[in-house]
């Protein structure tokens, strides 16, 4: 293996070990603090919305803000980070590959739904689950496809 390769791969296994912790970290964070720090960076986003808008915004817009905020970063963005670096953990046959991961990624989904359990003041919802698998699915799922699928 060619040094490129060796601090990619260190690179790789850092970068899925800290998604990896902040999701199980994240998960298991009670209702109160799990609240508190996406009120902080919900009030950033506000911030930015109010600026654009130029006006006091109806409190719709600031549950759909707070909404966003909680899915996007909570959810999609670790989940969808933490797929890419799994994918890349893996150099077997991309089908192999692409089914492990897909496993992992469910598997793991649905225990982090499973630890806002017992964080408590949490709740578990099935909503949760599919969008943490479908963010964690889409870069297996397409670079897997890109390997295995395309014509020769």
């Amino acid at each position: 293996m060619e040094k490129k390769q060796k601090v990619f791969k260190i690179i790789n296994i850092s970068l899925w070990s800290i998604t990896l912790m902040l999701i199980v970290v994240l998960s298991l964070t009670n209702g109160e603090i799990s609240q508190t720090q996406s009120g902080f960076f919900s009030n950033i986003y506000l911030g930015i919305c109010r600026f654009f808008v130029n006006r006091t915004l109806l409190d719709s817009e600031v549950e759909s803000a707070q909404f966003i905020v909680r899915k996007f970063l909570g959810h999609m963005m670790l989940f969808l980070l933490h797929g890419l670096f799994t994918f890349n953990l893996f150099k077997t046959n991309t089908k192999t590959r692409l089914l492990i991961v897909l496993g992992y990624g469910l598997l793991l989904s649905l225990l982090s739904e499973t630890f806002q359990l017992i964080a408590g003041g949490r709740s578990f919802t099935l909503k949760d689950i599919v969008f943490d698998f479908i963010s964690f699915s889409y870069f297996p799922v397409v670079f897997g496809y890109r390997s295995c699928c395309k014509r020769k």
